[in-house]
């Protein structure tokens, strides 16, 4: 269930948008949109309230979580924000109250007992790349080390030293507000710090890439508008959306060649592991060669020095090329001459 805010629709509104992803007809549909002013928790809290409350009244059917109802929605992925984030916990909270329902996670807790952050950690993801977006932007101010340690937090399995990540960026800024100011981030990015099963956690979406495609199509019919312009745009989207669905059900005809099934999916993560793959190789590679040159620096003969700090001015470029282009996940070595190069 990707949840987003999106802030160029409207002048001086943002836009809040709830889709769901529908395996029969193998696309995301806009199930709500609203206009709002702020990111502050209690009115998200209402804003989901709200939501749910007219989904109940058309359909008959109660919101669902499956962490608490044992059906329903298994994972929220959003970008983010943290009123957003906390305004869902509250309501979730809200759902549990007066109840003696126990964690299935944690049997001997009861649900009612959790915080808002507990009840995030059970269903709530971190688009990958909001995340990715977010690091990249500090990259004037810290260094690639840090960098790398961030980007290794985005993980479903266990890093080997996660303690050893975190002192690397435990002076930062960047971490002290994700620990505090928005506690549900490192465990809606790091599945060993989450309460999601894992075999949900792998299968989930990983990113909002649906949700920002739509926006592109979206932006075809204006930015920046006014109140009325942007609710009428947005139901005429919508119509738009729904006459595409009605015309695959009628004559199974698609709005594209290639059909978005989930094979095809499956298909195109295989060639993205692969790809990130050969990266990872390729850094291991360019790892050992630095190792050698390295040695030879050692030497005492000034035109050797000279030929070998060539050489591994050009390796270490190369292995930050295919640093930016891998995994994160491959353990960057601690060179000897990495500083003075």
């Amino acid at each position: 269930m990707p949840i987003v805010t999106w802030f160029k629709r409207l002048h001086q509104w943002q836009e809040f948008k709830i889709e769901a992803w529908f395996d029969e007809y193998n696309r995301l549909i806009v199930v709500a949109r609203t206009f709002t002013t702020s990111q502050i928790t209690e009115e998200h809290k209402l804003l989901f309230s709200r939501i749910f409350d007219i989904m109940e009244q058309e359909t008959g059917e109660t919101v669902r979580f499956r962490y608490i109802h044992g059906t329903g929605y298994e994972i929220f992925m959003a970008d983010g924000h943290k009123g957003q984030a906390l305004g869902l916990g509250l309501f979730c909270k809200e759902l549990c109250k007066n109840t003696d329902w126990r964690c299935k996670v944690e049997p001997h807790r009861r649900l009612c007992d959790l915080t808002p952050y507990e009840h995030l950690a059970r269903f709530y993801r971190y688009c990958f790349v909001h995340f990715t977006k977010n690091v990249t932007e500090l990259k004037n101010f810290i260094s690639t080390e840090v960098i790398h340690a961030m980007m290794s937090l985005a993980s479903a399995e266990p890093l080997k030293d996660l303690p050893g990540t975190l002192q690397i960026i435990l002076n930062r800024a960047w971490l002290k507000d994700k620990q505090e100011g928005s506690p549900f981030a490192l465990p809606a990015l790091y599945q060993p710090l989450s309460k999601i099963p894992l075999d949900i956690w792998k299968v989930s979406l990983t990113t909002l890439n649906g949700n920002e495609q739509a926006h592109r199509s979206i932006n075809r019919d204006g930015a920046k508008l006014t109140m009325l312009a942007g609710i009428m745009n947005g139901m005429q989207y919508d119509a738009r959306a729904m006459r595409d669905l009605f015309v695959l059900l009628e004559y199974r005809i698609r709005t594209r060649d290639q059909t978005a099934t989930h094979f095809r999916r499956l298909l195109r993560q295989l060639l993205e592991v692969r790809t990130v793959s050969s990266h990872d190789d390729i850094i291991r590679s360019l790892c050992n060669q630095v190792l050698e040159p390295e040695r030879a620096v050692d030497q005492p003969v000034l035109v050797q020095l000279r030929i070998e700090e060539i050489r591994l001015h050009e390796l270490f470029e190369d292995l930050r090329t295919a640093q930016k282009k891998g995994s994160g996940q491959v353990e960057i070595l601690h060179f000897k001459y990495a500083q003075q190069i």
